[in-house]
């Protein structure tokens, strides 16, 4: 579809800076076109809007250009009219859809397990997406964060990947039934039609806010601990070696953000990652990287931060792992220090935390 026949509504308009390498996994795109053809659209010119055919998706883990990916979507909005693909395609996913990752969630034994697994395979779907959890008493937040795209692209691949999760989790909960979100936050507006609210309300099961500061889904605490239906630790590990097999063959020059906490988590076992060094490995001066990043919307400390504080929780799930070695592994000069800086971010001691923390069911750290 040529790019002359694009609607007002959707132009890509404040757009976040695409990095040449950033991708999306073909798994999505197959997806993509299966749902597009169960819903009665015509998939050909959508493809051919991204200069793809049905050979290039041969291949699920082939990494297709995001720069395709975004020209597809919004081929799809002018020809089909739906203001919302991201939740259509949502409702419609099991988890074979995401291959390996998809078989890791199945032997998870609890939603706290998944949301790692979430956190830590995410660069097998793609190099444009930040999943990050927060703590804070009575609450865990999912936030996610698209780091390349459009305004358009961000907005349906929010609602594409936070209905994902919520669909995704309720298929594998033992007591689907229960209540599982607080709330939905998203950074973008309400649509324009008031009526297509009830339409979010019908995915989440769960009060939904625009305009907020981050994308998010607002979980109660407890929820970490409900427990899976095909929890099998062995399997786990095993599936678990095969995707990191699968993760580091997948293209690194992915979006700056996605670099940067690849490299912290990579430096932070041989001690507090200063920004010069990251930037060096990336073949950039120290100011350079913090333009970018500021272009990209975050900071060196930011994802410093989030890259230090995952790291905490899951050696905090770990009930083996003495809290009084957490400050040398994460690179605090003292206990008191490591302390006031967990308690800023999270509102809890690191006692307190590990106290609402499932113990891990997987691999215990080195």
């Amino acid at each position: 579809m040529a790019p002359s026949r694009l609607s007002p509504e959707a132009t890509m308009t404040d757009t976040t800076p695409t990095e040449p390498g950033d991708w999306i996994s073909a798994r999505h795109l197959r997806h993509v076109l299966a749902r597009g053809e169960a819903l009665g659209v015509d998939m050909e010119p959508v493809l051919a809007a991204g200069g793809l055919s049905r050979a290039d998706l041969a291949d699920a883990d082939a990494a297709v250009p995001m720069t395709a990916v975004e020209a597809m979507l919004i081929a799809w909005i002018n020809a089909d009219g739906d203001p919302l693909p991201g939740l259509r395609l949502a409702v419609s996913v099991q988890p074979p859809t995401f291959g390996a990752l998809g078989l890791v969630f199945q032997s998870c034994a609890t939603l706290a397990d998944a949301l790692q697994t979430v956190v830590r395979f995410n660069g097998l779907l793609s190099s444009v997406g930040e999943t990050r959890l927060e703590f804070a008493p009575g609450a865990v937040r999912v936030r996610w964060r698209s780091a390349a795209g459009g305004e358009q692209f961000r907005r349906q691949a929010a609602e594409y990947v936070l209905g994902v999760f919520v669909t995704v989790a309720r298929l594998l909960l033992e007591d689907s039934d229960r209540e599982l979100l607080r709330a939905v936050e998203f950074r973008h507006a309400a649509p324009a039609n008031p009526t297509l609210l009830r339409e979010y309300f019908a995915v989440f099961g769960a009060p939904v806010h625009f305009d907020r500061p981050e994308t998010a889904l607002v979980l109660p605490a407890d929820a970490l601990k409900r427990q899976l239906r095909h929890g099998d630790a062995v399997l786990k590990s095993l599936l678990e070696q095969q995707a990191d097999t699968l993760l580091r063959r997948r293209p690194q020059s992915g979006s700056i953000t996605t670099a940067v906490r690849t490299l912290v988590a990579a430096l932070l076992p041989e001690g507090l990652p200063a920004k010069d060094t990251v930037a060096a490995q990336l073949g950039l001066s120290g100011k350079t990287l913090q333009r970018r990043l500021d272009e990209a919307g975050t900071s060196f400390q930011t994802l410093l931060d989030a890259v230090r504080l995952g790291e905490a929780h899951r050696l905090l799930a770990d009930p083996a792992f003495p809290l009084t070695e957490l400050p040398d592994r994460l690179g605090f000069a003292t206990y008191p220090a490591f302390v006031r800086w967990f308690k800023r971010l999270t509102g809890q001691t690191p006692g307190a935390c590990r106290d609402t923390l499932p113990p891990a069911s997987g691999d215990s750290p080195p």
